[in-house]
Formats: C-alpha cells, sequence, structure tokens
C-alpha cells in the first residue's frame, strides 16, 4: 500500500467511521417516517455519487460523510447492539484482513468476486429476513456467516488494492468496515 492509502484512503475511511458514531448518536432524535425515507435518500445518494465521481478526494469526503452520517441515523432507530465492542472487532478484522491480504495476494485476489456475489446475497438475505420479522433463531447463524464472509473479503479487498487506489477505495473500506460492525453488533445481541 502506497502513501496515498495512509494519507488520504485510511483518513477518508476513518471520517466514515466518525460520521456513523454521530448518527448513532442523533439518529433517534428524528424517528418520524419523513426523516427515516431523508436519511434513506440522503445515504443512497451519497453512495451512488460517490461510485460515479470515484477519483476526487473532496468529492469523496463529502459523499463518506453523507453516506456514514445516514447509516448511523438508520441504525440508531433499530435495537441492534452499536457500541464499542462491535466497532473494536470490525477495526480488528479489517487490520488482519489488511496483513493476511497483502501478504497472500494471488490466492485471495481470486476470491474476491466469489466473495462479492455472496456478501451481496447474504445483505439481501437479512434484509429479507428483517422485513419477514426477523425470525430470531436465524440472526446469530446468518450474523456468523455473513461476519465470515465480510471478514473474507476484506483480505480479498486487501489483496487486490492497487499500490496508489483511487479516493473510491476509501468508500470501500468504510462500507466493509460498516458491514463488519452491523454483523459484530447482531452477534453480540444474539449472544447476549
Amino acid at each position: 500500500m502506497g502513501p496515498r492509502f495512509y494519507l488520504q484512503i485510511l483518513p477518508l475511511s476513518a471520517l466514515g467511521a466518525l460520521g456513523t458514531a454521530v448518527g448513532l448518536r442523533t439518529g433517534a432524535l428524528g424517528e418520524e417516517p419523513a426523516s427515516t425515507a431523508a436519511a434513506l435518500a440522503i445515504g443512497l445518494g451519497c453512495f451512488f455519487a460517490g461510485r460515479a465521481f470515484r477519483s476526487h478526494p473532496g468529492w469523496m469526503a463529502l459523499f463518506i460523510s453523507g453516506l456514514s452520517l445516514a447509516a448511523g441515523s438508520l441504525l440508531a432507530r433499530t435495537d441492534l447492539e452499536h457500541g464499542l465492542a462491535p466497532a473494536i472487532a470490525a477495526a480488528v478484522v479489517l487490520l488482519v484482513a489488511a496483513v493476511i491480504g497483502r501478504a497472500m495476494r494471488a490466492p485471495w485476489s481470486a476470491l474476491y468476486t466469489p466473495l462479492w456475489l455472496g456478501a451481496w446475497l447474504l445483505i439481501f438475505v437479512l434484509i429479507g429476513v428483517w422485513l419477514a420479522g426477523g425470525a430470531e433463531e436465524w440472526a446469530v447463524p446468518l450474523a456468523l456467516i455473513t461476519c465470515l464472509t465480510f471478514s473474507g473479503l476484506s483480505v480479498a479487498w486487501f489483496a487486490r488494492l492497487p499500490a496508489e487506489a483511487t479516493p473510491a477505495a476509501a468508500m470501500d473500506l468504510y462500507l466493509l468496515g460498516f458491514n463488519l460492525f452491523l454483523t459484530f453488533g447482531i452477534l453480540q445481541a444474539g449472544l447476549a
């Protein structure tokens, strides 16, 4: 990982983590449907804008801030765990994934696409289970499978990360961390 990772990608991702924390603190203040819809629209708008304007760090900072504030705000409206333990667990997984991914690039790079597809499939399954009433007996096994999938995806992502990545890598790193944070929170709630 080149200097851009440490000077641009990592700080932008940290900005996302900070935005999520602020969103978690302030998100439950306005729980009416209009504010939920606004947070969802802002989050999706920032996500897609970040995909369209991938190479400008200033815009990426704005898009990651909006996405993370919206994500934290929406997460605050749920009864999921979102404390310090899931955040630390997600950070540790990302650190270990960086070490493994950079050390073993060839085998992990090939696994990126299958893990990415599996991660999206699991996200849709989790959303479906949650919308269907959130069968509690499925929460822990699905969260564990999702956590393992996102951990593997993180390793594969770091394995494929070019030496001089574009600012879009910051949004990818933030989303990996956020999904790990979310699944560790589900695991913590389910095992408590």
